[in-house]
């Protein structure tokens, strides 16, 4: 494979179902090996306004419960939320107002508003079911936190629609880019209910050099579970509460981003003994009436499965 050459969405409608597949299997490799996805980062800075300005059109009222407590030395930090829709980036955006930097999946290069979002604030793409892409990634965001650069992470790895679960198991890339660089972690809860959202922070978490990372995360799991039982329980809330019922909720979720493979997302849980199977097997259900899946999509599937043993 030559030189990869991103193509505009103009370009890419043109494409005919095998080129398509043929360009995301390029931008697969590409994101999945790239070390420089921060450069020009001092630039992208600049334009962070123009972006805060945008983003204010963004429908759905948010109320901070809370201040951030930034770290004491006045340095950078890395912001660790939950995940529940796509307009969680657009969320943190407002409520952090700094700059930061983010890690999406690959995938998101297809929705062009998205990716053009993304390549305007800063981001690592991920192809999450690589190892090799991981590592890539977290490489270059200790490399970026190690610059000064605010970073955030959604450590759920995908978005939680369960019913009752205030968090899904945990990833723990956040924990390791601590470790690395030596800054802390600000938890962040946030609960969405119609069109009101409510945000809470947490105290700064440092990581510390000798403690076991997976111990760590599950500490911050906890942390961040009970940010949203806070914001469930706290007088805004209660006063702004309107009961959906599970199953509309969950259909208006996922019907929110129109490019959501569901089954592929719910691949990317952590596997524990705490998942419910039944409930699983719902959103899975939900999710094929709502975006079926088609064949060129399947296709790449099967390709991205075969690309990985290859490498």
């Amino acid at each position: 494979m030559g030189q990869f050459k991103e193509l505009n969405t103009r370009q890419i409608s043109q494409l005919n179902d095998s080129d398509k597949l043929e360009y995301q299997l390029e931008a697969l490799e590409y994101y999945g090996n790239l070390k420089n996805q921060l450069d020009g980062f001092e630039r992208k800075e600049v334009i962070h306004s123009l972006l805060l300005k945008m983003i204010k059109l963004y429908p759905i009222r948010i109320h901070i419960l809370n201040e951030i407590n930034w770290p004491s030395d006045g340095k950078n930090c890395i912001f660790s939320a939950n995940h529940s829709n796509a307009n969680d980036f657009i969320t943190l955006g407002q409520v952090i107002k700094k700059h930061f930097f983010i890690m999406a999946d690959f995938t998101m290069i297809n929705d062009p508003l998205v990716d053009t979002l993304n390549r305007l604030n800063g981001c690592i793409y991920i192809d999450r079911m690589s190892r090799i892409s991981g590592k890539n990634a977290i490489e270059q965001a200790i490399d970026g936190v190690n610059q000064g650069y605010n970073m955030a992470i959604f450590p759920e790895s995908t978005w939680n629609l369960f019913k009752d679960k205030l968090m899904l198991p945990r990833k723990w890339g956040d924990v390791i880019v601590a470790q690395e660089t030596k800054r802390p972690i600000i938890p962040i809860g946030i609960v969405y209910n119609c069109n009101n959202c409510f945000v809470k922070f947490g105290e700064p978490f440092y990581v510390d050099q000798n403690v076991d990372k997976k111990s760590a995360s599950e500490e911050l799991g906890k942390r961040m579970e009970q940010l949203r039982k806070d914001i469930i329980d706290s007088p805004k809330y209660r006063l702004l509460y309107k009961d959906i019922p599970y199953e509309e909720w969950l259909i208006n979720t996922i019907k929110s981003y129109k490019k959501f493979d569901v089954e592929y997302e719910m691949s990317m849980i952590r596997k524990t003994e705490d998942i419910n199977q039944e409930e699983l097997n719902k959103i899975l259900e939900f999710g094929e009436r709502i975006h079926p899946i088609d064949k060129i999509e399947k296709n790449l599937e099967n390709a991205k499965v075969n690309y990985r043993i290859k490498r």
